[in-house]
């Protein structure tokens, strides 16, 4: 489920925020989610992307595994707790536009 480096310029609303070395979603992000969850809910057709950043020097195993727990964490909570098909959701690591920053911390929640 989970490739790596694509390429995204933008900064989503939906973002998470995470603790350096740790993949436990916290509680203020646990509202975007949810929110999330409910339009999401209410629109059987809608789809979403979680993206995760690591540009090409950050890529070790340790950073694309980390990333990708993150990632998990988020998809998790939307399909155990909210009971988000899970066909509706896809993960990926992508590489930061410039304009985002320093973004290694951070996962993105796109519709599409």
């Amino acid at each position: 489920m989970c490739g790596i480096i694509g390429y995204i310029g933008t900064k989503p609303a939906n973002e998470v925020i995470f603790d350096l070395q740790s993949s436990r979603v916290k509680s203020k992000y646990e509202v975007k989610i949810a929110a999330v969850a409910k339009r999401m809910l209410a629109n059987k057709k809608l789809q979403l992307d979680i993206f995760s950043y690591l540009t090409k020097e950050q890529l070790t195993k340790a950073n694309v595994e980390l990333a990708t727990k993150r990632m998990e964490a988020i998809y998790y909570i939307l399909v155990n707790r909210y009971m988000i098909d899970q066909n509706r959701i896809r993960y990926d690591i992508v590489e930061p536009a410039e304009e985002v920053g320093s973004s290694d911390i951070r996962c993105d929640m796109v519709y599409r």
